[in-house]
């Protein structure tokens, strides 16, 4: 089970709801320190995704994805040096210096 912020919770509704779309979550090799996190904006589910709603948003991964993404919170921030989502993952073991991967073990 992954966690999503109320922060990013909020964002995305505004992505989301006017269109009726889920968000497809992904966790799959790449990047700096193995492990790379995206999001897409998707109308259909493929078959042998799972679905999972939170605050009625629809979040779909695939097996590998939903592994991977066990235990990890999702979050908007905005900052000085910009803003976006990210994902902090209690299972990474190392992290990429520009943030945009990490290791799992």
């Amino acid at each position: 089970m992954f966690i999503v912020t109320p922060k990013a919770i909020g964002i995305l509704r505004t992505l989301l709801d006017p269109e009726g779309k889920s968000l497809r979550l992904t966790a799959t090799s790449g990047g700096c320190s193995g492990i790379r996190y995206g999001m897409t904006l998707v109308d259909e589910v493929d078959p042998g995704e799972e679905v999972h709603v939170r605050d009625g948003l629809r979040f779909v991964l695939d097996g590998a994805s939903a592994r991977l993404l066990e235990g990890a919170t999702i979050d908007f921030v905005d900052g000085a040096d910009g803003a976006g989502f990210v994902f902090e993952n209690p299972n990474a073991i190392g992290r990429c210096s520009c943030g945009n991967s990490s290791a799992t073990c």
